[in-house]
């Protein structure tokens, strides 16, 4: 075995990978004592800050609800000034966005009822494209993605159904009919 200045060379490869493990040990050491001090930051600092941000964000929310509240009772009495462009914008678009949102007689519920309507009549005629008032030109490939998520969906009620079932829950009459 070779020597280098009167070591042999496993003694010095032994010292080298003593360092390294050691040098390691170190650096480990190090990252722990960090980690530790990061989670005593975060919970000194970080969350305290978060707490204050979300009341603040609450007492915010309710001195909006007071304005609104207070705006809704003057403008029911008369008092109305006139909206600025990006105002009247911005109210135009949540007043869009109520509408799509609310019940039975919302557009996002029409047209959910347009597709319905849509894929009976599609199985009816047996494909193609059809057109029904009120409603745009629907293509085939969004009636056969439409089919199949509407399809998981009936799959994974009946699952839960025979589940329920199995557990002797009791299922109440208009679930147990199928169409």
């Amino acid at each position: 075995m070779p020597e280098l200045s009167g070591l042999p060379l496993k003694a010095i490869v032994a010292l080298l990978q003593d360092e390294v493990i050691v040098s390691d040990a170190e650096r480990l050491q190090m990252t722990h004592n960090n980690v530790k001090m990061l989670q005593r930051h975060f919970q000194a600092d970080t969350l305290p800050w978060i707490e204050r941000m979300r009341h603040k964000e609450q007492g915010l929310q309710r001195r909006l609800l007071r304005v609104m509240r207070i705006l809704e009772a003057l403008e029911g009495k008369g008092c109305r000034l006139p909206l600025m462009k990006g105002e009247a914008e911005l109210a135009e678009k949540l007043a869009a966005i109520t509408r799509q949102l609310k019940g039975s007689g919302a557009e996002l519920s029409r047209r959910v009822q347009n597709l319905l309507t849509i894929c009976r009549v599609q199985n009816g005629l047996g494909g193609g494209s059809v057109y029904l008032p009120g409603s745009t030109k629907i293509h085939e490939q969004s009636l056969a993605d439409m089919q199949e998520t509407f399809g998981h969906a009936i799959w994974d009620d009946d699952f839960k159904f025979q589940i329920l079932q199995r557990a002797g829950f009791d299922v109440p009459y208009f679930l147990k009919c199928k169409t």
